[in-house]
């Protein structure tokens, strides 16, 4: 198993003196253990206090959206953008476009929770998930005190294969899920015949019946091919 910081840290080594934001820091468990040139930490209600801001590090409390609203924000590029916000679809895409417009050529945004674990970790309601949870834990004991959570973020590998073919993409193998998306163009014939609609009724069982579109693979293959396209012109 690779943990969520090392995918991230292997990511940010990739470049020179990165410049790394991260949506979504909660109890910082990520961002304190990664290292780059700068980071700026972007969350609503950090589950600690932030120290004082830096020329280094820097800590917004605020929504994603706020943050990417901000004048001053938008002017910083980033090398390395982790989304781990809100686990629904429409919040997760929102931060992925909006994520796009920072970051600099040849940057990777990383996408925490892209594969759910069970059904009820599937639904975009959290609250909806845990009475699901709670329900069927009277016959499957083990969800008792289940607390995982991937919310519908897995409509967004969808959306990137449909609606994005000038970005590549994979699904990190060796741990629960975090898919990788950096600049590089897939071939005409990668784009799938999907509406958006289509994607909006996606459910859990498209995640395993249609497994293939996650491009799950390796970690170094994928570390591979993010360094084979930033030497291509």
């Amino acid at each position: 198993m690779i943990d969520r910081s090392t995918v991230v840290q292997d990511v940010l080594d990739l470049f020179e003196r990165p410049s790394y934001l991260e949506i979504g820091v909660d109890a910082g468990d990520t961002f304190r253990f990664v290292s780059a040139a700068y980071k700026a930490a972007v969350d609503p209600n950090f589950k600690f206090e932030p120290p004082p801001n830096t020329a280094v590090v820097e800590y917004f409390p605020m929504t994603s959206d706020e943050f990417f609203a901000r004048s001053g924000a938008a002017r910083r590029r980033f090398d390395v953008v982790y989304v781990d916000g809100l686990h629904t679809f429409e919040q997760t895409l929102r931060d992925i476009m909006n994520a796009l417009l920072v970051l600099n050529h040849g940057g990777v945004v990383i996408v925490d929770d892209i594969l759910p674990l069970s059904f009820h970790a599937s639904l975009s309601s959290l609250d909806e998930a845990f009475q699901v949870r709670d329900h069927l834990a009277a016959s499957q004991p083990n969800l008792t005190g289940d607390n995982t959570w991937m919310g519908d973020v897995y409509k967004v590998a969808f959306f990137i294969e449909t609606f994005l073919q000038q970005l590549s993409y994979a699904t990190v193998l060796e741990n629960h899920g975090q898919l990788i998306l950096w600049q590089y163009p897939r071939p005409t014939e990668s784009i799938a015949r999907r509406t958006m609609l289509d994607v909006a009724l996606l459910s859990f069982a498209d995640t395993i019946l249609q497994r293939q579109v996650f491009r799950i693979q390796p970690f170094e293959a994928i570390l591979g091919k993010i360094q084979a396209s930033k030497h291509v012109a």
